[in-house]
């Protein structure tokens, strides 16, 4: 008896190395295969972006282009597994709007369902916010809206679900996703979530897949301390139900990420999502709009700058003006000739707007004219490009553009109506900037001075004004009020020679200590430091 035992035993640690063995080739395999890959897809992207191809020319390249994606798919699939069989798959949890992970992945997948003639149905909470691994929480939901995508039929129904729910008296989010598709049946649901497995006789599916996604999917999700439990009815539907917590204080400190600015590289492949980038700066990416009626132009750019920006779309210029005052991106892009409202009096509306105006627009157009050029310009577009444009000219201009902004908003940040500052905005951008500082310093000594008041000097929403003061000085309105209390109150010390405390009360600050604190945060020194009264506190 012993001895089968230790023959049994032995069989299954060789049957482990050899598997092990096995994931080491596929995974050396996986890796070299990501650069033909890539020389695959880039000239394929390049040939859709040729306006001249034939239908059947361009039909055959979305071919080669979904399959490349496919093959993609499947390497960071098993890449996924690899890691998490090593154990090497650590948690980064640090603070997230969840509720726009659940957003980009709906926008992802709509287009996808719509192509199925699946609807695809979003009920969240628009601002739920917490602690978790957003690189892992997306490739979760991205794994079971592809499990559900797969097993829709034509004119199907997929949902999304968003819920904060207590345990033990702890935030957790229930995430659900539900389909009204095939099913499963009762003797497997236990199975489903095994590594490798596929559920058998399902003819009426084509069953593409390694089998491993579901896997993938369990691990991540008890990585995170969490649980997933299944719900399905055969021939009438699957439901995944996802409980992670969200509170700090439910992770270890070895959990929690560790932000680091200079940490901007793009881990293009090391996700499911073909062009996502590395877990900690997928959500603090800038916004680009890409408002182009051609679904093929729109898409190639798209997904050119996937690799460096949030990206939103829009196919004409009334969707495009729409989206443009909801996200607030950082810059758009547009074509000229479109329905419903084309690029120039898109470009008006966007300037016109006091949400919108200080956003940068480039446009695209097939109109070399100078004439057409002139009113592009003069409806306010920062940059005109004909088409066909090189990608490379247009990555060019485009960082060119949120380079000046950045520097202007360094400038804007200090507020000085004396600084020669470049008209590269709107004049009433400017002005507004101006108009913000001389309110500030009249009311400067007025403690009660806060974004409720300056929201109602301007007549706009406390939203409205702290998306356009973040936009225009990368700063809030109660910073902003702050630093120029500050500046005035070094003026008052060091020039004029007034006391601490003296200056402290001129500008609003009703706590000495806590203007010291304030005023050697931002200066780096004491205010009777630089006092001509030395010894006042």
């Amino acid at each position: 008896m012993l001895k089968e035992k230790e023959i049994s035993e032995f069989k299954i640690q060789k049957e482990h190395e050899l598997t092990e063995k096995k994931l080491a080739f596929f995974t050396s395999i996986s890796h070299d295969l990501k650069t033909p890959l890539t020389l695959i897809d880039a000239p394929v992207n390049d040939l859709l972006n040729n306006e001249n191809l034939s239908s059947e020319q361009t039909n055959k390249l979305q071919i080669i282009k979904r399959n490349s994606k496919r093959l993609y798919q499947l390497i960071t699939d098993l890449l996924d597994f690899r890691k998490i069989t090593l154990n090497h798959t650590a948690l980064e949890v640090k603070e997230t709007s969840v509720s726009e992970i659940i957003k980009n992945a709906y926008e992802a997948f709509n287009e996808e369902c719509i192509k199925k003639s699946v609807e695809l149905n979003l009920k969240l909470n628009d601002n739920i916010k917490g602690f978790i691994d957003a690189h892992k929480i997306e490739k979760v939901l991205w794994n079971l809206l592809s499990n559900a995508l797969k097993f829709t039929n034509k004119g199907g129904q997929i949902s999304i679900e968003l819920e904060i729910v207590k345990v033990d008296g702890n935030r957790n989010i229930n995430l659900k996703v539900s389909d009204n598709g095939i099913g499963i049946n009762e003797s497997e649901k236990n199975k489903i979530f095994d590594r490798f497995y596929k559920v058998p006789d399902l003819k009426k599916v084509n069953q593409e897949g390694t089998g491993i996604g579901l896997s993938i999917v369990k691990e991540l999700v008890e990585i995170h301390h969490g649980t997933i439990q299944v719900e399905s009815v055969l021939g009438s539907g699957t439901t995944f139900i996802v409980t992670i917590p969200i509170d700090k204080e439910a992770y270890t400190e070895n959990e929690i990420a560790v932000y680091d600015q200079n940490a901007e590289t793009t881990e293009v492949g090391d996700t499911h999502n073909h062009q996502t980038i590395s877990t900690k700066k997928r959500y603090n990416l800038q916004g680009i709009l890409i408002v182009e009626d051609n679904s093929e132009l729109r898409n190639y750019l798209a997904e050119h700058f996937e690799k460096s920006f949030k990206v939103y779309t829009a196919a004409d210029g009334f969707e495009g003006l729409n989206l443009a005052k909801e996200i607030n991106p950082d810059i758009i892009l547009t074509d000229v000739q479109m329905p419903n409202m084309n690029g120039y009096e898109f470009c008006n509306q966007i300037r016109q707007n006091f949400d919108t105006s200080h956003i940068p627009v480039v446009m695209l157009t097939a109109n070399a004219g100078i004439e057409q050029q002139l009113e592009g310009l003069s409806t306010g577009a920062d940059s005109y490009l004909t088409k066909p444009f090189d990608i490379r000219f247009l990555d060019a201009q485009i960082n060119s553009l949120l380079e000046n902004r950045r520097k202007l908003r360094t400038k804007f940040h200090g507020i000085d109506a004396n600084e020669n500052i470049e008209m590269a905005l709107p004049q009433k951008d400017i002005d507004f900037i101006f108009e913000l500082k001389n309110f500030i310093e009249q009311n400067i000594m007025n403690s009660g001075l806060n974004v409720e008041l300056l929201s109602e000097h301007f007549t706009v929403s406390v939203a409205q004004l702290h998306r356009k003061i973040k936009s225009l000085t990368d700063s809030t309105p109660n910073n902003i009020i702050k630093s120029i209390r500050l500046k005035k109150a070094y003026k008052l010390i060091k020039v004029e020679g007034l006391r601490v405390s003296e200056a402290a009360y001129q500008t609003g600050f009703s706590d000495p200590n806590y203007f010291t604190t304030c005023f050697k945060k931002e200066f780096g020194k004491n205010p009777s430091q630089i006092s001509k009264h030395s010894r006042e506190s």
